[in-house]
């Protein structure tokens, strides 16, 4: 079955780790669009010091839908670089060196429903998708 991917407006925060993804910026851009947010997230710094640390320059958040229009799960997914680039360590690379090279993306989602069962199905759609368009 083919998925529709539409971007939603949704909280920044309180997505949960699920998957990863690995694949380049352009290849997740051609299945879900631009993303929702190129920008740095300010997350907080577990030690002491509590110095602001930006864990992620570029998330896409969407629901699923199918050919009608349906939508096919409640859960908002998102997928995102996490800690991948200088925002967050000066020795990575910049976001947009980071967005030419192939990364693990973290995939996850919002819901108090079966997140992980759709999750998977969401991953397996996406990855065939990204393997389909490289033939």
């Amino acid at each position: 079955m083919k998925i529709n991917y539409k971007l939603v407006e949704v909280q920044r925060f309180g997505f949960a780790f699920n998957l990863e993804i690995n694949a380049k910026y352009c290849e997740l851009e051609k299945i879900l669009g631009k993303p929702n947010y190129i920008d740095a997230i300010e997350g907080i710094n577990p030690f002491p010091d509590n110095i602001p640390l930006f864990k992620s320059s570029t998330q896409w958040r969407f629901k699923i839908y199918d050919q009608e229009g349906n939508e096919l799960s409640p859960i908002a997914f998102t997928i995102y670089d996490w800690c991948e680039t200088s925002l967050y360590e000066e020795e990575h690379p910049t976001p947009d060196e980071m967005r030419n090279t192939s990364i693990s993306w973290h995939m996850g989602g919002k819901t108090d429903g079966d997140r992980e069962f759709d999750c998977h199905q969401v991953y397996h759609a996406i990855c065939e998708e990204i393997e389909r368009n490289r033939s």
